[in-house]
């Protein structure tokens, strides 16, 4: 079971989970907070009743390996014994897809609209979020997909794989899709929130993008580590990532500014995780040693929120509105924050 801990934080509760904190979000249709655990655990939170979480058990000897939001209500997860699962507000399990011996690793949802996306070895699956349809096929690709996006209204899969990047056009009818050539092994992948921008992280320290608007393609290079969290700001006139000591934003469109922008540095410690809220010139940014630090972009300025006991910071997210923040740790700590009352307003 999790430990209720308070802290003197406002709106901030903190959890122990005992394990992996290997995604956190917030469901849609409600406040309610999930937390996907490496051991096959989900907590479900309850603002209203913090100190009670709901642990929903996936199955025996079952690794959660990917946790999201789905796109309509409730949360979707990725595990490593070949399932990709729906649970609900109230902690019902339902089963979209088995696949033994594959590990259900990158997942995807949009933002508008009810398209969900799952990777299972060379091939992704598509689901509507609570439609009861077989789900369709895209694959195989040239190798294991490894990144997963979807655009903001569901009209465009990205499928990163070593090599490069599948863009299908589900307007196209499932035709051959648009292969992006980007060297290495690309990973983490994410659109901008009005889809003009794809962006996709690689295994050697590199981010690679396209400019829908223009078609261009670009490249961003000088990271002593690899980016393994990114995200734009609500604008899409910054590229935020982790795998520095500090905040780094690049500016978009690529050509006003060559450099990134880089503050708030903190010694000893690197960005593992990075959230821009979905509304606001802000984001939180999370670190080694446990601390998540908010800035604030317009004055390229942070200030520390919280610190988890000197855990690394696991994976940070933003409900879809903006007023609560979820985040977690590696050493299985956690942590919701309703910003209404950490800022003073509730």
């Amino acid at each position: 079971m999790s430990e209720y801990d308070n802290d003197s934080t406002p709106g901030l509760t903190t959890f122990s989970f005992d394990a992996f904190v290997t995604g956190a979000a917030v469901s849609k249709s409600s406040p309610m907070a999930g937390f996907g655990l490496g051991d096959g655990r989900v907590a479900l939170v309850d603002p209203r009743t913090p100190e009670t979480p709901n642990i929903v058990s996936l199955g025996e000897d079952c690794g959660i390996l990917s946790f999201a939001a789905a796109p309509k209500s409730g949360f979707i997860a990725g595990t490593d014994d070949g399932r990709f699962l729906k649970i609900t507000d109230s902690g019902e399990v339902l089963e979209l897809l088995s696949i033994p011996g594959k590990w259900i690793e990158p997942i995807a949802v949009a933002t508008r609209g009810p398209l969900m996306a799952a990777g299972a070895g060379n091939d992704v699956y598509l689901f509507a979020d609570d439609a009861d349809e077989a789900p369709e096929k895209l694959g195989p690709h040239p190798g294991t997909v490894t990144g997963l996006a979807v655009a903001p209204g569901g009209t465009i899969v990205a499928c990163a794989h070593h090599g490069g990047m599948s863009l299908w056009k589900l307007e196209d009818g499932f035709s051959d899709p648009k292969t992006l050539e980007w060297p290495g092994s690309n990973q983490f992948t994410a659109f901008s929130p009005g889809g003009r921008y794809l962006v996709c992280a690689t295994q050697d320290k590199t981010l690679y993008g396209l400019d829908f608007e223009t078609s261009k393609q670009f490249g961003l290079t000088g990271y002593p580590n690899k980016v393994t969290s990114l995200g734009f700001t609500a604008d899409e006139s910054l590229l935020l990532t982790d795998a520095e000591q500090a905040f780094v934003a690049w500016v978009l469109p690529r050509g006003q500014s060559d450099d990134a922008v880089v503050f708030s540095p903190i010694e000893e410690a690197l960005m593992t995780a990075i959230a821009p809220h979905p509304k606001f010139p802000l984001a939180v940014g999370g670190f080694t040693g446990g601390v998540v630090m908010l800035a604030d972009m317009n004055k390229q300025t942070a200030t520390p929120m919280t610190i988890l006991d000197g855990d690394k910071i696991s994976c940070l997210n933003w409900s879809h509105d903006g007023l609560f923040l979820v985040g977690g740790s590696e050493d299985g700590d956690g942590f919701l924050l309703n910003m209404m009352q950490f800022l003073g307003m509730a």
